[in-house]
This record gives C-alpha cells, structure tokens and sequence, in this order.
C-alpha cells in the first residue's frame, strides 16, 4: 500500500520516497518531538520507527475504540512520542531507525497519510477514509468478503478471527535441539 501511494504520487508532497521524514507532513503532524523528527515513511513501513507497538498513554486499553480515542486523540499522541527501542527492559530513548518492533502505530500514520490529506489536519473521519481505500483497492477486487475494520454483521461473526493477541510458548531443548515446545499462552 505504501509503495503504489509513493509510486502513484497519491501522497503528497512530491517528490516521494521511503527516506520522507514525517516533517514533509506539517498538516497532519504539526508538531513533533525532535528525536521524532527524522522518523522516515520507511521507518513505519519497517516497523523501525521505534513507536509503540498497541494501546494509548491515556489508558484506554491495548486497542482502544475510535469513540473513546480518536484520530485528534491518536494525531496528539504522535506529536508526544519519541523513538524507543522496545527491545529493552524497560525501553530505552533511541534514533531512527530503532531496532525492528512490530507497531499498529506505525501502520496507523501510514494508513492516515495515504488516506488523507496530509497538508492538512487529519479529518474527524480519517479512519473512515482509510477504510474506503482499503476496501476500494484491495478488499472488493480481492474478494475478501470476510474482512472488517469494525465489528461484522452477527451472521458472519462466526468466520471472523480476532486481532491479533501475542501468544507464548516455551521450548525444551534435548541434546542441542529443540526436543518440544509448550504453548503458555495462544494469544
């Protein structure tokens, strides 16, 4: 997705690579913390922009609901955040690009930026946008009738796996080899 938006020029300004740091979006990100600063769209695509991986600062949950945090709510937290490297206990102050750390937050800003306007502030309906795009481009063509971004309808519930819960296991190792694993958690 982000490399037809680069290829395509949907996202502005031109010209467009992987090496764009967030300040080319003074829009949609206004204001952002100068070890944010050289975070590049390459960064979020590859998970190295050293953002958190789920959950906002406010405590509202691992995913929280866009009614009780929304894209104002998320596009504020950005301006706040600077690059950590998550691999650590506890995390540490890094630059860009941090150490590989999987990032919903990451992939958000990309989804917001290519679904929006980033010259301007990000709309109350961003997310929406988002998911018009998405469905428009490769949810409809693909066929992938079962896939949502919200809650689907009762009759396909029963289909529809939940999002992603990070599972645990733990290995026996025999003789140099791994002899068995025990799933501690399945996520």
């Amino acid at each position: 997705m982000v490399g037809e938006a680069i290829a395509t020029g949907a996202i502005t300004p031109q010209p467009l690579s992987i090496y764009t740091p967030l300040t080319s979006f003074p829009g949609a990100l206004p204001s952002l913390q100068s070890e944010t600063q050289s975070v590049t769209l390459g960064d979020l695509a590859c998970f190295t922009a050293g953002f958190p991986d789920v959950g906002d600062p406010n405590g509202h949950g691992n995913r929280p609901l866009i009614a009780d945090w929304g894209v104002a709510d998320f596009a504020q937290a950005i301006e706040q955040i600077t690059p950590l490297d998550y691999n650590l206990t506890p995390p540490q102050p890094t630059s860009s690009p941090a150490p590989y750390f999987y990032s919903d937050w990451s992939t958000g800003i990309l989804g917001l930026l290519i679904a929006n306007n980033p010259n301007s502030a990000l709309p109350v309906n961003a997310v929406d946008n988002w998911m018009t795009l998405v469905t428009n481009q490769w949810i409809t063509p693909l066929g992938m009738n079962d896939t949502y971004l919200f809650n689907p309808r009762p009759s396909q519930s029963e289909r529809v796996v939940l999002g992603y819960q990070r599972g645990t296991a733990q290995a026996e190792v025999k003789a140099g080899r791994i002899h068995s694993v025990k799933v501690l958690n399945g996520g």
